[in-house]
């Protein structure tokens, strides 16, 4: 991060030096004490945003563009449907789920789908591929909405095979050694919950069951066959409820010869995936679904047309990751190891919120017929995770993401050959990211729109979200806070092909409605709404030593195609006076009585009128403010409403003066 470089000085006479603020490039800081900051970087800038190379603009300002609702939907994303009228043959809808109801729109009117509803109250997420949109909400089973039939579907489900029953061979005779097993039944989505155990006693060890030169002794499994299963699974343990996976059938009996070695790492299922697991986030990556469930397995599905099979003899599977240490899965995301080879990295959070990565990778094993998916994973060291699924966006080659160590990128560097870093990018608003409670910041929601990344969050330690902090990758530069309140951010390009930024309000409209908005620079309020923009300069000195002392004779402010009205102030320390109100003033794109004279400013009030309005309608236009004090540092604040307008540079007319230290800096 950029420490604090000598006022920028050129032309001027012999005895004046013009200070120049060229630009904003170095955004908010709110890391270094206002003394410390560079001077193309700013205290506060609410309601503001870089454009061009750090000229700083009013936001974006919003407008309804879909129907209102009369509830805050559990869940808010988009889709893509095929559309040959369009230019790219494709149009982006939004789906929500209202009351457990999912609807569609694309501008117009919200149309309800049929088939299946969704329990009320439990956020949803989604997820299309294979002309369908996965639905999951962390308490009903994976359900999919059919786009072309307008309809949510949800998978049939088997049943748990019944009555398993364990015959011995004529030389296995009874003893002392004890055997458990149990059987499950699968279909191409999942795996019932493990049969009832059953347990005989044998004279051998399960190994031992054939000894050198003797017939072949077993133990013979049967059960009832089950109506849909695919497969059965036969799992084995020496302990009671001990069972592992050994083997899997295609009919409803097995013959254990005790051949085949116990996968310990493969557990006899307690919970049915059979109608799909029930799954609390849902992405996609190396062309397949990825989901992290409530029981904290992380879940994969097939390729192909077992894109849904979430069943390893059908290329899906599950895993746990770091069972039992305090890390559990948050999200799946798809990106490349430190040799940029894909690999699937697993998002862990911990109880403060830094958590880790993992790499999960998956290998196809083949057991005498049988074909099934071995995953592998691996620790990257050094990494944090996060605690907001939403929060991890791709932008620029990295994977940014909010942990409790802020907002940190995933990528490798130049200097460390086949290694990925994990660096911080949010130093300079470090204490802003310190203020957002980990249990509410888990709804932390970002995008990747027009070369900045957009974090609605909820600041300040505010239970919902109620800003946007925007970090320009461009500029690397941050600025903060947007006072919108926004749930879910998205982008949305409709059927005339522009993407646009989208996001659904976090509380409702003075009528109790909400809104999903478009940002735009077209717009200048909040769906007709004023909002207020105010920015701080830090302060600024005439020396590295900031000891020395200058009289201002005028500050200019260039202003680029302004359109309603901005009050600009210059605060400063004089010998006599701590930091107060040198000189303000309304610049306006017309004659209007907007002045602040009553109104409060943060620790100033606007109460000086020299120079009053000024009309204007150039691209670029200067005002200038005469000042005439001898002071130690200043600053610039300005403050807008209903306005649009860049501020390009700020230049302060000085001549350096000796001036005896104030009697303050003697005591």
């Amino acid at each position: 991060m950029a420490v604090q470089t000598p006022p920028r000085m050129t032309g001027g006479s012999a005895k004046t030096q013009n200070i120049i603020i060229p630009n904003f490039s170095g955004g908010v800081n709110s890391y270094l004490d206002e003394a410390r900051l560079p001077n193309n970087t700013l205290r506060s800038a609410v309601n503001y945003m870089l454009r061009q190379d750090g000229v700083l603009y009013p936001r974006w300002g919003t407008k309804t563009f879909f129907p209102v609702l009369d509830k805050m939907p559990d869940g808010f994303d988009k889709f893509t449907v095929k559309m040959l009228a369009t230019a790219s043959g494709l149009e982006e809808w939004v789906i929500i789920v209202e009351d457990g109801v999912v609807k569609r729109s694309n501008g117009g009117a919200w149309q309800e789908a049929t088939g299946e509803k969704l329990t009320p109250g439990y956020e949803a997420k989604f997820y299309q591929v294979d002309d369908c949109v996965y639905i999951v909400n962390g308490k009903d089973v994976l359900a999919f909405y059919d786009i072309a039939n307008n309809k949510v579907k949800k998978f049939e489900g088997i049943d748990t095979p019944k009555n398993l029953k364990v015959t011995n061979s004529k030389n296995l005779a009874t003893g002392s050694y004890s055997n458990f097993y149990k059987v499950s039944a699968v279909n191409e989505v999942g795996e019932t919950m493990a049969s009832a155990e059953i347990s005989v006693k044998t004279n051998r060890i399960r190994n031992q069951w054939r000894q050198t030169g003797e017939v072949e002794d077993y133990l013979e499994l049967t059960w009832d066959a089950v109506p849909k299963a695919t497969r059965y699974n036969i799992y084995y343990s020496d302990m009671s409820n001990d069972e592992t996976y050994i083997d899997s059938v295609s009919t409803n009996s097995y013959r254990d010869l005790g051949r085949t070695a116990q996968n310990v790492a493969v557990e006899a299922p307690v919970a049915d995936t059979t109608s799909g697991p029930v799954l609390r986030d849902i992405t996609g990556s190396s062309y397949r679904i990825f989901g992290v469930g409530v029981d904290d397995k992380v879940y994969w599905g097939g390729v192909g047309k077992y894109i849904s099979a979430f069943n390893a003899f059908y290329g899906g599977g599950w895993v746990e990751i770091n069972k039992g240490t305090g890390e559990i899965p948050i999200t799946v995301r798809s990106y490349r190891d430190g040799r940029g080879e894909p690999v699937n990295v697993v998002f862990m959070t911990t109880a403060s919120g830094e958590g880790s990565q993992n790499q999960l990778t998956l290998t196809s094993m083949t057991v005498g017929n049988t074909s099934f998916i071995v995953p592998n994973i691996a620790r990257v060291v050094g990494s944090y995770g996060t605690y907001a699924a939403g929060s991890v966006t791709e932008a620029d080659n990295n994977l940014f993401f909010t942990c409790s160590r802020g907002k940190n990128t995933t990528g490798a560097k130049p200097d460390l050959l086949n290694v990925l870093s994990t660096e911080e990018v949010s130093l300079a608003i470090r204490p802003d990211f310190d203020g957002i409670n980990p249990l509410y910041g888990r709804g932390i929601s970002s995008v990747h729109f027009d070369g900045k990344i957009f974090d609605a969050v909820p600041a300040a330690q505010s239970k919902v979200n109620n800003e946007i902090w925007i970090l320009d990758l461009q500029l690397k530069a941050w600025i903060r806070p947007w006072t919108i309140g926004i749930k879910k951010l998205i982008t949305f390009t409709p059927s005339d092909g522009r993407e646009r930024l989208m996001g659904l309000r976090s509380t409702p409209d003075n009528n109790g409605k909400y809104r999903i908005v478009e940002f735009s620079e077209k717009y200048i309020t909040d769906d007709g709404e004023p909002f207020v923009s105010t920015f701080r300069t830090g302060l600024l000195h005439f020396d590295k030593g900031h000891m020395s002392w200058a009289k201002m004779k005028k500050t200019y402010i260039e202003l680029l195609r302004v359109s309603g009205s901005l009050s600009i102030a210059v605060s400063g320390t004089g010998k006599k006076r701590v930091l107060h109100t040198l000189k303000d003033i309304t610049v306006s794109s017309a004659m209007v009585t907007t002045g602040f004279n009553s109104d409060k400013f943060n620790d100033f009030a606007f109460n000086d009128t020299e120079g009053g309005h000024v009309t204007f309608s150039d691209p670029s236009t200067k005002k200038s403010l005469k000042i005439n004090k001898v002071v130690n540092n200043y600053r610039v604040d300005g403050r807008s409403s209903n306005a649009s307008y860049g501020i390009a540079t700020i230049t302060s007319v000085v001549i350096p003066k000796k001036v005896p230290d104030p009697a303050s800096w003697k005591k």
